[in-house]
């Protein structure tokens, strides 16, 4: 997955981006597989100055993070935050069955 913003900052947007599970099986259980290419389920990221797109901390170059789903059913949500001098703000919440 790639990361955007709609407008270019004057200095760098750093932030985090976490991966969040809701299963929805019979036998109710969080699904560990369910991870960025890193291992974990957060990944910090970095926009740079003057640019709209981030590049992730597995790679600083990289435009893109890969992840896997897991087998048990439910619906995975993607949440961050940003934050560029003082400000901080936090994404919106999606929510992706599965």
């Amino acid at each position: 997955m790639d990361l955007r913003v709609p407008t270019a900052f004057p200095q760098d947007v750093t932030g985090t981006l976490t991966l969040g599970f809701s299963p929805d099986a019979v036998n109710p259980a969080d699904d560990p597989a369910i991870q960025f290419e890193t291992g974990s389920r957060v990944v910090a990221f970095t926009i740079p100055a003057n640019t709209l797109q981030a590049r992730f901390g597995v790679n600083p170059g990289a435009p893109a993070i890969g992840f896997q789903t897991g087998t048990v059913s439910g619906s995975v949500s993607l949440s961050g935050t940003l934050q560029t001098g003082a400000v901080q703000t936090a994404f919106s919440q999606r929510r992706y069955p599965g």
